[in-house]
């Protein structure tokens, strides 16, 4: 039988949260933080993972707070 709306709706919210943190550690996996970046090499970098490796590899659909909660993840770990 089908859940109450309110149920539903934290259950949807949970699920996209979990797949911004999904998203962010396949980000880390692939970043390499040895080597210094440019902020518009980051912006790049950061384009081709949401368009290619989230989109295509991982099949999840990052909305602009996935881009956000990643551009932030990135920008502190260049800072």
């Amino acid at each position: 039988y089908p859940l109450p709306y309110g149920r539903q709706r934290g259950q949807e919210r949970r699920r996209l949260r979990l797949e911004d943190w999904f998203l962010a550690v396949h980000l880390l996996l692939s970043w390499d933080d040895q080597k210094s970046i440019s902020a518009e090499e980051m912006e790049k970098y950061l384009t081709r993972f949401l368009k290619d490796d989230a989109k295509t590899k991982l099949r999840v659909t990052p909305r602009l707070t996935t881009e956000i909660f990643l551009r932030g993840i990135l920008r502190t770990l260049w800072d």
